[in-house]
């Protein structure tokens, strides 16, 4: 599955984060093919400018959380992500600000979704 967080302007509520927190046993996994393959988490790129960079997303689980895919969050004023997940397949993280505490685990296993990355292109910026 992948979630796509957009607002409607003018529609109430406004905008809001994505907030996953773990506590039990919970497995996200992105689409394997289709045009949202590897996309797990995607935030709209054409937010209006009072929604970029003001809420803070977290995705947090425990030891047996599981999220594969990408989570693609690139105006999000920043992304917590925690916990003690498995071992996953990937997951590709892609933020404005990203906070990664506890024993969180990212791996770069892409046989599922034909050996490539979701993400194409990518630049690390200080």
């Amino acid at each position: 599955m992948t979630f796509y967080n957009t607002v409607n302007v003018g529609d109430a509520p406004a905008y809001g984060a994505i907030s996953i927190t773990g506590g039990s046993h919970t497995s996200l996994s992105a689409p394997t093919s289709g045009p949202l393959e590897g996309i797990l988490f995607f935030q709209a790129r054409n937010l209006p400018a009072q929604y970029v960079y003001t809420v803070n997303d977290t995705i947090s689980g425990n030891s047996s959380t599981n999220f594969v895919g990408a989570l693609y969050f690139p105006l999000t004023k920043q992304l917590n992500y925690t916990g003690g997940s498995l071992a996953t397949a990937y997951t590709v993280i892609v933020a404005y600000d990203l906070t990664i505490t506890g024993n969180s685990m990212v791996n770069d296993d892409y046989s599922t979704i034909g050996g490539i990355s979701p993400i194409h292109s990518a630049v690390l910026v200080q």
